[in-house]
């Protein structure tokens, strides 16, 4: 297993869904990405060590409360389960990067941000190469990327028109 690999359970603020993933990235990570994608403030509520089958069998003691995709409605059993685990695991949720800035930013190296786009990691230097994605370098030289700047990237992405042309 992967010093990083975690099952964390993840509350959407404002609606009772938990959403039960897994991750190899550092938790803090993880949560800063998740924040890119996903609607509305996220609150971490518990992780454990495991992999894919340890959050698969997850997926699947809970499959009566499961809404769609990795969320879950976050009712009794599921609550009391996340408490246990929490007590279970407290240093998991003070986790902190080793990578992150002074300030607690965490960064992410390109193959981190190459899985997190389903991209390939030469497409990640290039479009820090070309200015499109603000790479920071480490004292040794190695690019290493803000989540946010991640993000304000997706959303250009998403705001540029393609017009294809064909001769």
């Amino acid at each position: 297993m992967k010093p990083y690999s975690r099952v964390y359970f993840v509350k959407r603020v404002e609606e009772p869904l938990v959403k039960i993933g897994f991750t190899t990235l550092p938790l803090p990570c993880r949560i800063a990405s998740l924040r890119c994608v996903e609607e509305g403030d996220l609150e971490l509520l518990a992780a454990m060590p495991g992999g894919r089958p340890e959050e698969q069998a997850v997926h699947q003691e809970f499959h009566d409360l499961h809404e769609r995709g990795e969320w879950f409605r976050y009712e009794e059993p599921l609550k009391l389960r996340v408490e246990k685990i929490a007590t279970q695991f407290p240093e998991l949720l003070k986790e902190r990067d080793p990578l992150a800035l002074p300030e607690g930013i965490p960064l992410l190296t390109p193959g981190e941000v190459a899985r997190l786009l389903r991209v390939s990691v030469s497409s990640v230097r290039r479009w820090g190469d070309v200015g499109a994605l603000k790479v920071f370098r480490t004292k040794g030289g190695h690019r290493r990327y803000r989540p946010d700047d991640v993000c304000d990237f997706l959303d250009s992405l998403r705001n540029t028109r393609v017009e294809i042309t064909f001769p």
